[in-house]
């Protein structure tokens, strides 16, 4: 079942090909306690990327290009969606019920559009500031995709839903809760750990400001949105993401 489970997280959340495995309830049970491992599939590639970079001497824009393209080619681009739905719904100044229903529109808009553009210079210029000679950062660099899936699982498990619908529903629904949410409590903690292990500077900043920004995740939802949906996960991935990474910006001139 666990395998089972496995296959379907990656499924869904990554475009990596998988055997087959039906999404029933109770395939779908422990899939949350896998999703970190996406993220490791995502900082895997961007370190191997990183590394032959510096075998081949690739140039820094090329090299900073790819590894903002990695993420999207491994996942498919799910959350990037997700940031893009989000945005158009933020954008439109509805009230909640208007906001979830544009949301569920599968239509891009041009808020959707500008804020990805922002999103990527912004991302971009993170990737620029990075030393990548520091084999800590890198693998610090890596890690930051494996945080963000387990700080947005564990905002989907303690989370309240927006609405009973949705793949994002689905998942936390068929899971055993009270055990899927002590999983992924221990990614957290495995994570902030590992940055820990790498820069003490890693484990204060980073890991701080994940639990931070999980929190006013939480609170910010239920205020604006009514609880959690798959599109407002995907787009709190995207944003951890880039704040750690222009973070690790920062930290590599500190």
């Amino acid at each position: 079942m666990l395998i089972k489970s496995l296959i379907v997280a990656f499924s869904m959340y990554s475009i990596i090909p998988m055997p087959h495995a039906d999404w029933s309830e109770r395939n779908m049970r422990w899939s949350f306690c896998f999703f970190p491992l996406v993220g490791a599939a995502v900082g895997g590639a961007s370190f191997l990327w990183i590394l032959a970079c510096g075998f081949f001497d690739v140039g820094d824009i090329a090299r900073c290009c790819i590894l903002a393209a990695i993420p999207l080619l491994v996942t498919g681009g799910i959350h990037a969606d997700g940031f893009a739905d989000t945005m158009d719904a933020v954008h439109s100044w509805q009230d909640r019920e208007k906001k979830l229903e544009i949301m569920r529109d599968s239509h891009i808009g041009a808020f959707a559009v500008i804020m990805l553009a922002l999103y990527y210079l912004c991302f971009l210029a993170g990737l620029s500031e990075i030393d990548f000679a520091n084999a800590r950062m890198c693998v610090a660099l890596g890690l930051a995709f494996v945080y963000s899936r387990a700080l947005a699982g564990t905002a989907l498990v303690f989370g309240k839903s927006a609405r009973h619908e949705g793949l994002a529903y689905a998942f936390a629904k068929a899971g055993s809760l009270r055990a899927v949410r002590v999983v992924m409590l221990i990614w957290d903690g495995v994570s902030i750990a590992a940055f820990f292990g790498l820069d003490f500077r890693f484990g204060i900043v980073l890991g701080g400001i994940g639990i931070m920004l999980l929190l006013r995740f939480l609170l910010h939802t239920k205020k604006v949105f009514g609880g959690l949906t798959g599109d407002l996960c995907g787009c709190f991935i995207m944003m951890a993401e880039l704040i750690m990474i222009l973070l690790l910006g920062v930290l590599s001139h500190a």
